[in-house]
C-alpha cells in the first residue's frame, strides 16, 4: 500500500511517508515477522511493525 500516511517520529519530530504495512521479514529465524517500510526524502527504512507504532504518531492520510 504505497502513499498510505504520513507519520511523525515521536524522538525527533521528523516526517516520514509510510509506503508499506505489509513486508514480511525473511530473515533466518525472523522469518514472517511482520515490518513497516517507510521513507523521508530518499532514503528508505524499514523497522518492526510494533516497534513503529510505539515510535512514530500516524498524522495524515495522503491523497493519492
Amino acid at each position: 500500500m504505497r502513499g498510505k500516511y504520513t507519520a511523525r517520529n515521536i524522538k525527533t519530530g521528523d516526517i516520514y511517508e509510510v509506503i508499506s504495512l505489509e513486508i514480511i521479514n525473511a530473515t533466518n529465524g525472523s522469518e514472517n515477522q511482520k515490518m513497516v517500510l517507510y521513507q523521508r526524502k530518499s532514503m528508505l527504512y524499514v523497522r518492526d511493525y510494533v516497534e513503529f507504532f510505539q515510535k512514530f504518531d500516524r498524522i495524515k492520510p495522503i491523497s493519492l
